[in-house]
């Protein structure tokens, strides 16, 4: 009976070397470039798109235009109750527009859009509190290009808060 031909193919740093029961040997750097770069490969991965966040913070007057609504189930208390925020969800297309529109506005670690203008959180809260809702990035989006204007201003004058 005649021995079946096998061939192993043994993968060892940079080169494959396919070898055969009968002893002779092929190594793969005579091969054409693309077939190696193909067997080199990583499975393609899916791209996940990551949602982004912001934070828009209440104080006593904000906290009172929410009060009583589904959104007062949604605030998130930081440091022991002392600041309440709530976190809208913007995903990665409307961020992307966000970090184009406003040249300090970055990602942070956490994911959390930050150093956005004060008229963009101001004008983020006003839909929040109209709509009652926290899906309301698309309207504030809408209003991009006077946000980007009154943004410009507050790099010459930040006005400072009313406090009683």
């Amino acid at each position: 009976m005649r021995p079946e031909v096998y061939k192993a193919i043994v993968k060892c740093g940079k080169f494959t070397t396919i070898r055969s029961s009968t002893g002779s040997t092929s190594n793969s750097r005579t091969r054409s470039l693309k077939s190696t770069s193909q067997r080199w490969r990583f499975p393609r991965r899916e791209v996940m798109e990551m949602p982004h966040y912001i934070s828009v913070f209440l104080d006593d007057e904000r906290y009172e235009k929410i009060k009583g609504t589904p959104l007062e189930e949604k605030i998130t208390y930081l440091f022991g109750g002392q600041l309440k925020s709530l976190i809208v969800e913007v995903p990665e297309e409307k961020s992307e527009q966000i970090l184009k529109a406003f040249d300090k506005a970055r990602i942070d670690s956490r994911g959390y859009i930050e150093d956005v203008p004060v008229a963009f959180r101001r004008a983020l809260f006003e839909e929040i509190a109209k709509a009652k809702s926290l899906d309301v990035i698309d309207k504030v989006l809408e209003r991009l290009d006077e946000l980007v204007e009154a943004a410009k201003k507050e790099d010459e004058y930040i006005p400072p808060p009313d406090i009683e």
